[in-house]
């Protein structure tokens, strides 16, 4: 993308989208730039989310994002995260966007796995 500025031409990088790989209409798998990431969630509406260590099945956070609110995590390693109302979120992996496959369902599961 360019844009111009009084009279100086920038040129920034589109956003980078993290697409799903192996998607369901339940379910899908992120490839995460690294060991360790930020996965963010934003909501529109009320959304009820679980995160979980799917190696474990260990309950990281598990609450209520409010309409207007985003909760973040710092991750290190795998994570699962549970979207009761997936079509009232978007969520973000090191700020940039993750996204959802056609024809999603509720609740909607995705997994991110951590670069080696």
């Amino acid at each position: 993308m360019t844009a111009a500025r009084g009279g100086t031409a920038t040129t920034t990088a589109p956003a980078r989208a993290f697409a799903p790989a192996q998607p369901t209409a339940y379910s899908a798998t992120y490839a995460a730039p690294s060991s360790t990431y930020t996965v963010a969630i934003d909501a529109t509406a009320p959304c009820w989310v679980m995160a979980t260590d799917p190696a474990t099945g260990h309950v990281v956070w598990a609450g209520t994002v409010a309409a207007g609110e985003s909760h973040s995590l710092s991750v290190t390693g795998n994570l699962g995260v549970q979207l009761g109302a997936p079509s009232d979120a978007s969520v973000t992996m090191d700020g940039q966007p993750v996204t959802l496959p056609a024809g999603f369902r509720s609740p909607f599961n995705l997994t991110f796995q951590a670069a080696s």
